[in-house]
């Protein structure tokens, strides 16, 4: 599944010959994190001896991804990203200048680290990197574990190159647009890199 997700940015010319930069954007949970972790450590096995592959993730000093930084296995790049707070607080009128530091950080790291292909795994944090990616013509490719899509998710599905789902019946909320046809995939790309975590370490139990 995963030779598969990056056949069609082979086929475009987007991963080169001199090595390939992926990006995996997302966090705050482990729903989010833990199958990028699956996803990219498959990636790495998969060209091993074969390809030189460099990797790095996104996320936020709140998230899980920053309390398990050490042990990670990989550069952690750190955006400011949240959501609207869901009662009446101050703190949402901070939150237009929040996105807009956060795009302009996506678009730092993204001309800095220069990726090949972007994986958006959801999570809040990843919308503004998915979101300059598709600006500067970066593949994007996502990948969707719950039946119900998050927010981030919903909002980059139009832009991205593929979907993968854990469940056929998230694709009805995800919105397309004809200038931006996804191809949906459901459930080979997360369900094996989720076996893969699974094999790796038994001690995290999902299901797909």
């Amino acid at each position: 599944c995963c030779r598969r997700a990056l056949e069609p940015f082979a086929a475009d010319g987007a991963i080169m010959s001199g090595g390939i930069k992926i990006l995996f954007a997302g966090g705050g949970t482990g729903g989010h994190l833990y199958p990028a972790i699956a996803i990219a450590d498959h990636i790495k096995e998969m060209l091993s001896g074969r390809e030189e592959v460099e990797i790095r993730f996104v996320g936020t000093k709140h998230g899980l991804e920053y309390r398990v930084r050490d042990s990670l296995g990989y550069r952690l790049e750190l955006i400011n990203m949240r959501g609207l707070v869901r009662s009446l607080t101050p703190r949402n009128l901070l939150l237009p200048f929040i996105i807009a530091l956060a795009l302009f950080k996506a678009t730092s790291l993204l001309k800095r680290f220069a990726p090949d292909v972007v994986v958006g795994t959801g999570g809040y944090v990843s919308w503004p990197v998915l979101r300059m990616a598709s600006v500067r013509n970066i593949p994007t490719v996502l990948q969707e574990q719950n039946s119900y899509p998050g927010i981030a998710t919903r909002q980059s599905a139009s832009r991205a190159k593929r979907i993968y789902l854990g469940f056929a019946g998230a694709m009805d909320y995800l919105r397309r647009s004809e200038e931006h046809t996804s191809e949906l995939q459901s459930h080979s790309f997360i369900s094996y890199a989720v076996f893969c975590l699974k094999k790796k370490n038994n001690t995290h139990n999902y299901t797909t």
